[in-house]
């Protein structure tokens, strides 16, 4: 395993380790963006573009190294089992990006079992542990192995690969009072995060007046459509998991050349884009899981030229579920020396921006 911070270059260790290895390579993935980025990396970095070959979104064309979807790979084994097991059994060195997708995910654990002759086995994240319990541990170190290299983030600062995160824990008054702490949690959340009038109008308003550009990170796409309608004043676009490739790939590159000042995204953009020019983060979704807020994070945290900090956001919501999210993420903020954690109230930080 190798556990490095987001920005680190996991890509580029991967296409290290193919060429060292000199074997057959499977590089495995759990998205096709991912696979189009790191097949982009290993032809690149390697210099034998018509070695690398790619299975899914539509592509069946293995080679010598060959970038794929655990989801594409499942499916031929569900669907041509004979085939693609002769297919796996042909590489003698398996490569798992976001290897913490590992845990818990039945069709991923097919294909690993037929990669029988793959003697090297390897895994990048910046979270291989997701849950950071045991069985979640052993589960992903059974598949590839133990933990190899690793530094953290605040290592990675010193790499210069890294920036500093300033986060804001934004106290606000919701709209409801106390907003129902007894509500069960899907009435908490939509009430609480999605239909919250008083936090949306806070989150638009930090957006338009936060150092550009900014990405605003949430989880409902109706969330996501009702901020971009309300961040008026500033040039904003909103990309999510069903938005067609070449659509999200504009809006992914408007985003970087400044075109957009503003780029609301759900959880595609969680792991392995790059958009190291972000200067300002919103967390406007909520959300819980450690693993998940340290790779958030790190979409802002990513080296620039002329960006000396990343700039984070975080509501602190009240409420039986989201209340006790926000405390959770808040202990996952505490935890990293990378991250400088203040507490300010909404008007504080909108008198700070304007």
């Amino acid at each position: 395993l190798v556990h490095h911070p987001v920005a680190a270059g996991k890509s580029y260790v991967l296409a290290g380790l193919v060429q060292r290895c000199a074997v057959p390579a499977l590089v495995l993935t759990h998205r096709k963006d991912l696979m189009y980025q790191l097949s982009s990396v290993l032809r690149e970095a390697l210099d034998v573009p018509a070695l690398v070959g790619q299975i899914g979104d539509g592509w069946a064309a293995p080679h010598w190294i060959t970038v794929a979807t655990f989801q594409s790979l499942a499916y031929k084994l569900r669907e041509y089992p004979d085939d693609a097991k002769r297919l796996l059994e042909r590489f003698q060195c398996v490569l798992v990006d976001e290897v913490h997708h590992l845990s818990g995910a039945e069709t991923f654990a097919r294909v690993m079992q037929w990669t029988t002759n793959a003697y090297y086995r390897f895994g990048c994240s910046a979270t291989p542990f997701a849950d950071g319990d045991i069985g979640n541990e052993m589960n992903v170190v059974g598949w590839t192995g133990p933990v190899v290299s690793h530094y953290t983030p605040t290592e990675g600062i010193g790499t210069g690969r890294l920036v500093p995160a300033d986060v804001f824990c934004v106290h606000y008054d919701p709209l409801e009072g106390r907003q129902g702490l007894e509500r069960p949690w899907p009435q908490d959340y939509q009430l609480g995060v999605v239909d919250n009038g008083r936090r949306n109008q806070l989150i638009a308003d930090i957006a338009q007046a936060a150092p550009k550009p900014v990405l605003v990170l949430i989880e409902r796409i109706d969330h996501g459509r009702r901020l971009e309608r309300m961040i008026q004043r500033t040039h904003t676009g909103f990309i999510y998991g069903e938005t067609p490739d070449k659509d999200r790939e504009r809006a992914l590159a408007d985003f970087r050349d400044g075109r957009y000042e503003c780029l609301v995204s759900s959880v595609i953009l969680d792991e392995g884009v790059d958009l190291p020019n972000i200067r300002t983060l919103i967390l406007a979704g909520g959300g819980k899981a450690p693993h998940r807020i340290i790779q958030r994070l790190g979409r802002a945290m990513r080296a620039a030229p002329g960006k000396q900090q990343a700039i984070v956001f975080d509501l602190v919501d009240v409420g039986k579920h989201v209340g006790r999210h926000s405390r959770l993420r808040r202990k996952t903020f505490d935890a990293e020396p990378a991250y400088t954690v203040f507490d300010i109230t909404a008007d504080a930080v909108l008198k700070e921006l304007t």
